[in-house]
Formats: C-alpha cells, structure tokens, sequence
C-alpha cells in the first residue's frame, strides 16, 4: 500500500511541476518582464493569474488537481516512506537547516488500527454478535404474521326466509309472494301477530302494503349470501301426517267458503218430548 502511494505521489508532484512550468510559459509569452517578475516575486503569481484569468485557467486547474492528488498520497501513506528518503538524502542537510524535524506531520492524522494481544478472542466475540443478530432476525420473521388477504366483498341477493324469523330482518328489502301469484317488493317496516307490512315504491312515493298472513306463500330477504335463516324443513310423523311443529310454524291458510255446520245438541231421555207442533 505504501509503495503504491509514493508512487501516486510521483504523479502528483509531476502534475504540480506541469501546471507550474504552464504559468510561467504563459508570463513569458506576454512579455519577458512578467515572467521574470512571476520567478522572482512567487506572490505576484497570484495577482497574474487573477487578472489574466482566460489565459490562465488550465494551468490553474492542473495545478489544483496535483495538489488534490498529493495530499491524498501523503494520507494515504507516502508520508513514512517519503520521510525515510529525505532523512537520508543529500537534501536532509539543507531542510535541518530550515528547520525541519526528519518526519512530515499531517494536520489530520488518521486512526490507525491499534493491534491488541487478544484479536483472536475479539474477533470471536464478533462471530458470535453477528450469528445471534442474525438468529434474532430470523426469530422474528418466523413469529410475524403473513399479511392476510383482503376478504372479499359479501354477495347480496335474494334468499328464501322462514316466516318465523322476519322480524330480525325489519328494515330490509323483501319480495313476497302471495297466494295469488302476485309479487310485493320493498322494505320490510313492521311484522305482528296478524301479517307483515311491506314499504314500496311507487310512481306516487313509498305505499306501505298490509299483508295478511293467510295471503303470504313465501316471503325472500336481500342480505348476504348465507346470512338468512331458511324455512324449516317439514318434518313428517311416523304415519305420514306433519307434526304438530310444523303445522304450528307454517302460515296460516287460505279461508275456504264452506263451513262445517254446528253439530245439533243431544236432547236428554229423561226429559218430556214438547207437545207443540209448528203451525204450518
């Protein structure tokens, strides 16, 4: 590694030269007297490449970059190997002489890895920080729940409803069918002892209908698919006849207009038959 950054440094320092050796040549195009002024008088160069900044500005830039270049290589690590070099070359005399102290000193210093005795042990201790991390991460993964997929939205339609069980359904839409092939639909508003009442909408507004439930042959509720109670199933007897159950729970019939007649009262034997006749 610190051979590469001598190297780097080489470079740097080479570019440095380049750039210089352009301002120079540049001073010296325009007249002998600034470039003679530009080596004599280093400062004044500032002044020249400010006020000729057109001319200038490429070598400007060479040299900006080689110093980027040479101060990366110095902390990068040339600065030990370049100090052994100058402490035994025939410049060393000369820079004692200015004062300097046989080492180049960075104005930052960067952390070095200081070795330890026990590296082994530390090294470990990381092993074994970086496999219960891990461990803890798949723990964790496996007790997250998977996310769940979105319910579906409920299908709404018409279902056959027990009349028994209309009352929890007040407030929604029903068709009812009546025993003269008729169709009634609307909003169920009310259910007693003697019908229901169905809300419907006309042409005119909402007409509530009245319905008996002598009238009433099967009664649909429009909810979600599987949320109306059916009509129970009617359960037959041994000898073939509808329970007592069923017979209760089922709507109540269509009136007939035959009537059985009363059946005559028994007269007592021990009473005297009447002897008046009916006069004709």
């Amino acid at each position: 590694m610190a051979d590469t950054m001598i190297w780097v440094f080489v470079v740097g320092l080479g570019l440095l030269l380049l750039g210089l050796l352009a301002l120079l040549r540049v001073a010296f195009r325009e007249t002998l007297l600034w470039g003679l002024l530009v080596i004599l008088l280093p400062p004044l160069l500032l002044w020249y490449v400010v006020t000729r900044w057109r001319q200038t500005q490429v070598p400007v830039y060479v040299v900006l970059s080689a110093m980027l270049i040479v101060i990366a290589a110095l902390y990068g690590g040339a600065s030990t190997p370049l100090a052994d070099y100058l402490r035994h070359s025939s410049l060393a005399p000369v820079l004692m002489a200015y004062g300097w102290n046989g080492r180049i000193d960075m104005p930052f210093k960067p952390e070095d890895d200081v070795p330890v005795s026990n590296a082994g042990a530390v090294e470990a201790l990381r092993e074994q920080e970086a496999a219960a991390a891990r461990a803890q991460k798949l723990a964790e993964q496996k007790v997250r729940p998977k996310p769940s997929k979105p319910t579906p939205p409920p299908v709404y339609r018409y279902q056959l409803a027990g009349l028994n069980h209309l009352e929890q359904y007040a407030g929604r839409r029903v068709r009812v069918e009546t025993v003269s092939g008729g169709t009634v639909e609307g909003v169920l508003a009310s259910v007693t002892g003697d019908g229901i009442t169905v809300n419907a909408d006309q042409s005119i507004g909402s007409v509530g209908y009245q319905l008996n439930w002598s009238r009433i042959t099967a009664v649909s509720v429009y909810a979600p698919k599987g949320s109306v109670i059916p009509p129970a199933k009617p359960a037959s007897s041994t000898s073939g006849e509808p329970s007592a159950g069923t017979a209760a729970s089922a709507p109540l019939p269509v009136s007939s207009t035959s009537a059985t007649p009363p059946a005559a009262p028994q007269v007592q034997g021990n009473l005297p038959a009447s002897t008046t006749t009916a006069t004709p």
